[in-house]
């Protein structure tokens, strides 16, 4: 079916059940595949992919604990009547 084809275009999408993979031709055809799997949960039951997605998660959402208050040192505050 694909022998002596092209592909010019792939696209990838998320279903229910599968992730769908569709193949555009150099003759306008289209050629979809569902591969199940390829679920992210299927695929996470790998100990070596659910580490690498792990840390790829923690590369992005970096835990930034809240900064301290400053405390202002005496008499530097510009505000502040003269006594």
């Amino acid at each position: 079916m694909l022998e002596g084809k092209r592909i010019k275009k792939i696209e990838f999408t998320c279903g229910a059940d599968a992730v769908v993979i569709v193949l555009h031709l150099d003759n306008r055809e289209q050629v979809s595949v569902s591969m199940a799997e390829l679920k992210l949960n299927i695929l996470l039951q790998d100990p070596t992919i659910a580490k690498e997605e792990q840390d790829r998660y923690y590369a992005t959402h970096i835990y930034r604990p809240m900064s301290r208050r400053r405390r202002k040192k005496k008499g530097t505050n510009t505000n502040e009547k003269e006594t």
